[in-house]
C-alpha cells in the first residue's frame, strides 16, 4: 500500500485508520505464512511417511484458523480504508470550499460538481450494482463509496474507472490492464493530461489513461469536460439552460471544448497551460482574459 505523506499531514484524522489498515494487512500476511508453513510441514510428513492423525488435524485446524483470520483482516482493512477515505474526503472538501471562498467565489457546497460526481452519477444510472475497480485518489474513493458504488480490490470488476491518482502504483496499473483485457469496460473521469501544481505540471488522468491504452489497446470513455454528460448534469442539477451558462477554464481541449460542444458561453483564462498563440479558429472561445480577476470587470 502506497502512503501519501502529504495527504496524511493534511488529514491527521486518517492516521489511526491507515495504521489499523497496515496492522490488519500484516496480521493477514502472518496468517497466510502460518498456513503455508503448516501445509508444507504436512507435505513433508507425507513424503517421509511419518504422517499421523495428529498432524492431519493440526494442519486442518491451522488452515481453517488462518482462513478465518484472513477474512476478518481483509474485512477490517477494507473498513479502515473506507473510514480513512471518508475522513480525507470530508477534510479536503472543506479545504477546497474554503479556498474558493478566499478566491472570491460566492458558492454553496452543493454547487461544487466534479468530474468524479458526473462519472458516479452515470454509473449509478446505467451500471447500478456493477463492480468497479477504481484507479484514483482516496478522496475519489470516498466519494464513490458514499454514492453507493461497489468498489473492488481489483481481483474482479465489471468496470475499470481511471482518474487523477497521486497514489498510483504499478500494482494498480497491472490490475486495471488485466481487467480491461479480460473484458471490463474502461471509463475515465476526465481526459486532462497535466495537472498544474505550485511546482509545475504533474501527470493527470489523461496521461494515466494513455499508459493503460498503450498496454491494452483500449480507449476509455470519458465523462468530465468536454463531454455532454457534464453539461447535462449541470443543467439538471441547477435548472439553468445552456444559453445562460458560462464555462471558465484554462484548457482548450476540456474547458473551452465543453462550451463549444454544448452551447455554453466559453471563457478562456491564460493563467494555466494555454497560451494565446495556441488559440485558432477551430478551438477559439467566446472570450479570452489574462486572469479570472479580469472577468468581473466585464460581467
Amino acid at each position: 500500500m502506497m502512503i501519501n505523506k502529504r495527504l496524511i499531514g493534511t488529514v491527521a484524522e486518517s492516521r489511526k485508520y491507515i495504521a489499523g489498515n497496515v496492522i490488519l494487512q500484516w496480521c493477514s500476511l502472518a496468517a497466510n505464512i502460518a498456513m503455508m508453513f503448516s501445509i508444507t510441514h504436512l507435505f513433508a510428513s507425507l513424503y517421509y511417511g511419518d504422517t499421523n492423525s495428529h498432524t492431519l488435524w493440526t494442519t486442518a485446524a491451522v488452515v481453517v484458523l488462518a482462513l478465518v483470520i484472513r477474512f476478518l483482516c481483509t474485512t477490517g482493512a477494507s473498513r479502515m480504508s473506507y473510514l480513512s477515505s471518508k475522513a480525507v474526503k470530508k477534510t479536503l472538501r472543506e479545504k477546497i470550499y474554503e479556498k474558493l471562498l478566499r478566491l472570491g467565489f460566492d458558492a454553496e457546497r452543493a454547487e461544487i460538481v466534479t468530474a468524479g460526481d458526473v462519472t458516479a452519477e452515470y454509473l449509478n444510472t446505467f451500471h447500478r450494482g456493477e463492480k468497479v475497480y477504481l484507479v484514483g485518489t482516496p478522496f475519489l474513493e470516498a466519494s464513490f463509496r458514499e454514492k453507493g458504488i461497489p468498489l473492488t480490490d481489483g481481483s474482479e470488476a465489471d468496470i475499470v474507472v481511471s482518474s487523477f491518482d497521486t497514489t498510483l502504483t504499478y500494482e494498480k496499473l497491472e490490475k486495471a490492464c488485466t481487467l480491461i483485457r479480460n473484458g471490463a469496460k474502461f471509463y475515465s473521469t476526465h481526459p486532462d493530461f497535466n495537472c498544474p501544481t505550485e511546482t509545475g505540471f504533474i501527470p493527470d488522468s489523461g496521461a494515466i489513461c494513455a499508459l493503460i491504452t498503450a498496454s491494452t489497446g483500449k480507449q476509455p470513455r470519458y465523462f468530465g469536460k468536454p463531454h455532454k454528460e457534464t453539461a447535462e448534469m449541470l443543467s439538471r442539477r441547477f435548472g439553468i439552460p445552456a444559453e445562460k451558462t458560462a464555462v471558465v477554464g484554462d484548457r482548450l481541449y476540456t474547458d473551452i471544448a465543453l462550451g463549444r460542444n454544448n452551447g455554453l458561453t466559453s471563457i478562456l483564462v491564460l493563467t494555466g497551460e494555454t497560451k494565446r498563440e495556441d488559440v485558432n479558429e477551430s478551438n477559439a472561445p467566446d472570450f479570452i482574459f489574462d486572469s479570472i480577476g479580469e472577468i468581473s470587470r466585464f460581467f
